[in-house]
């Protein structure tokens, strides 16, 4: 089996950042010779789980048009692939603070000076960049970017440009996306749910399903994202039933409040209910029927409509 050689941001650095983005590529990143990334079988995602990611470039300059060999992305888990995600794709402007430059297509591109750079997410294990600015060093300057650096050092593995052999694991994932239906179980027993019991009301429970059990479809939906978007921790959320139907809470005869499903117009009803996206994994949300206090950590599961 042939061993790979990737580059990755140390965290033992002891040299400053500004004489390190000086330096060759190869002095940036440290050096790891790993045979246990040569996986093929499928692999389920856990929240701790290394997230692999193929990233390749063309460049327009040439005709045809040369599509520079691949590299591959290894990341602490899929969180930091979503983070780093929206890092690179974040518009000029959220970014630097600034107006300036409109003309760049993201921030990515304005740390890159180049007005021609794109970078399109064509599944959540492939990312394409394209430019007709390209050289074949690209890939070496996104990754040696201060910015970039900076936030995800210690967090994401890069292997070397040249290498032929698929070593990216097929993994089983369900990608966070703003407006998608999903089903929302916890992490602990992938047996119990968050269902809506009605002959309890409009409670939403986390319990056991059965032949007459069954999960309740969320629409989640980021608050200050465009649908479509891919969501992480730092965003504000909030799950629909339907057009007219919402999580809202309501105020509980003990003191607390209950998580129960609201309609529109509905005398009496409140907003829909805001979270943090993150909330749901760590299980700090609160309301649930039996679980007033929260403390469940939950994932989020495709649901079948």
């Amino acid at each position: 089996m042939r061993s790979s050689t990737v580059w990755f941001l140390s965290s033992r650095r002891q040299t400053s950042y500004n004489h390190i983005f000086k330096a060759p590529i190869w002095r940036l990143f440290g050096c790891l010779d790993v045979q246990s990334f040569q996986v093929t079988r499928s692999v389920k995602v856990m929240d701790n789980s290394p997230f692999y990611a193929y990233i390749t470039c063309a460049s327009t300059y040439y005709s045809p048009t040369l599509v520079l060999p691949r590299s591959v992305m290894v990341f602490s888990n899929g969180s930091v692939a979503d983070e780093w995600w929206r890092f690179v794709s974040a518009a000029h402007s959220s970014k630097s603070g600034s107006s300036d430059s409109p003309d760049y297509p993201s921030y990515l591109a304005y740390l890159l000076g180049d007005k021609d750079f794109t970078i399109t997410r064509t599944s959540a294990q492939l990312y394409m960049c394209k430019s007709k600015k390209m050289s074949r060093i690209l890939i070496n300057r996104i990754f040696g970017l201060d910015p970039l650096y900076e936030k995800f050092e210690g967090k994401l593995f890069v292997e070397q440009e040249g290498k032929t052999s698929s070593i990216v694991p097929s993994m089983r994932l369900t990608e966070h996306i703003s407006g998608n239906w999903y089903y929302i179980r916890a992490k602990h027993d992938r047996n119990v749910y968050w269902i809506n019991r009605r002959e309890r009301g409009r409670e939403i429970m986390l319990t056991t399903t059965n032949d007459t059990l069954r999960p309740a479809a969320f629409k989640i939906v980021g608050i200050d994202v465009p649908e479509g978007t891919v969501l992480i921790g730092s965003d504000k959320i909030k799950l629909l039933l339907g057009r007219e139907h919402f999580l809202s809470y309501q105020n509980f005869y003990t003191g607390g409040k209950l998580l129960v499903i609201a309609a529109r117009g509905e005398p009496g009803t409140g907003e829909p209910a805001e979270f943090l996206f993150s909330a749901l994994g760590d299980g700090s949300i609160t309301g649930l029927a039996g679980l007033p206090y929260g403390g469940i950590s939950c994932e989020l599961v495709n649901a079948r409509l």
